[in-house]
């Protein structure tokens, strides 16, 4: 798992003003909110009971790497928003380590094309095809039906357009369907897993688990490819996305591109939950 090295987060913590305990301007119930909005209970057992700053460091070592880029890529939003990224320096050296431990390059190519560890990038990962059978998952025959018709319509509100939004909604949910239904049958490989996330020690149900939980478990257990996960980020907060202060606030506006990604990435999991790659 890619961790943060120690240079960078002692920039972070700078960004942060961690110095004092503290991180930005949150108290301990906005703190908690905003990691509940990642899917991640910052105040369980896992993360200690100390201070805010404390708490995120041990976040920072323990949560998978792909968590971690998330959350620290929001925490540097809202240092932006606040006026604390004075120190530009500083700043980019944040920036550059959250798009290395999301896999994305930093140097030739913009921030916005992250790579998968496979070394597939955006432009090469859309080119791919992928055959996807719903009928090779073994779904519940109304199950089959309500997931043949999502990709029904996800393919005709590309043939309409301007619907991204729409197709972010419908990616995100379907393959959030798929995978705890897959998650479910398997229980016993899936629970197994290091990443499988646990709450005051012990592994939670299936049915707890979020998208972000059934992603990145899927990847250690060798179920869905590193390309899904590296490409996954929009699919994984399309939650978050349902609400609109939610969006307003994290200046999410997909486009098309957007949607070509979410719709490739959930037909690279289908590929992939039916051995079709």
């Amino acid at each position: 798992m890619t961790k943060l090295k120690s240079l960078e987060i002692r920039a972070l913590e700078q960004l942060l003003g961690m110095s004092s305990g503290w991180v930005l301007d949150f108290n301990d119930e906005s703190f908690a909110l905003f990691f509940r909005e990642h899917d991640v209970d910052i105040d369980s057992s896992l993360y200690g009971n100390q201070s805010k700053a404390k708490r995120l460091r041990q976040f920072w070592a323990k949560a998978p790497h792909i968590t971690v880029g998330a959350v620290t890529r929001d925490l540097i939003a809202h240092a932006k928003a606040l006026g604390a990224a004075t120190d530009s320096n500083n700043l980019k050296a944040c920036e550059k380590a959250v798009a290395r431990i999301m896999g994305e390059t930093t140097s030739a190519q913009p921030v916005s094309a992250p790579t998968s560890s496979e070394g597939v990038g955006e432009s090469d990962f859309l080119e791919k095809a992928f055959e996807i059978d719903v009928s090779l998952l073994s779904l519940d025959p109304a199950l089959a039906a309500v997931t043949q018709q999502r990709l029904n319509e996800i393919k005709k509100a590309f043939d309409v357009g301007g619907l991204d939004l729409s197709i972010v909604f419908l990616c995100g949910s379907t393959l959030e369907g798929l995978l705890l239904d897959y998650c479910a049958k398997n229980s016993s490989v899936f629970t197994k897993s290091k990443l499988a996330p646990r709450k005051d020690g012990k592994v939670k149900t299936v049915d707890k688990w979020t998208l972000n939980d059934l992603v990145s478990v899927a990847c250690d257990c060798r179920v869905l490819s590193k390309d899904v996960e590296a490409h996954s980020h929009s699919l994984r907060k399309f939650r978050n996305y349902i609400h609109p202060a939610r969006q307003a606030a994290e200046n999410f506006s997909p486009d098309h591109h957007t949607s070509q990604i979410s719709w490739q990435v959930l037909k690279a999991a289908i590929a992939d939950l039916t051995n079709k790659r």
